[in-house]
């Protein structure tokens, strides 16, 4: 038990640092459109980006709890040794939902600064 216990810790982290980067990537795509339309504008594009794909993927994983167990195996994933190499507890819905819920975090954290920015 102990080690499928970890191995959720770990799978979590990875799919966190996901999450985070992917966030940060469009961050800074974010950032460099700010630099033509302004920094106020760009942060309000990058929050909406951000939670836009923060809720798609709480659908998914909304989407996948609904149709455990169903016959269409929701969430197989095609090279299953290579996902299992990255992931060992955690299936595809579950790592999306997570990315999900730390790009929502991510559009938080742009929507705090961007009201910080006076106008």
């Amino acid at each position: 038990m102990k080690g499928k216990a970890s191995g959720a810790f770990r799978d979590i982290a990875i799919a966190a640092a996901a999450g985070l980067a992917a966030s940060a990537a469009i961050g800074v795509v974010a950032a460099l459109i700010g630099i033509f339309a302004g920094m106020k504008g760009s942060l309000e594009i990058a929050r909406s980006i951000l939670f836009v794909l923060g809720a798609l993927g709480m659908f998914i994983l909304a989407g996948a709890i609904l149709a455990r167990g169903k016959k269409p195996k929701f969430g197989d994933v095609k090279d299953e040794k290579k996902w299992r190499e990255r992931f060992r507890v955690l299936r595809l819905p579950e790592v999306v939902g997570i990315v999900g819920v730390f790009m929502i975090a991510g559009g938080c954290i742009v929507d705090v600064i961007s009201r910080a920015i006076p106008v």
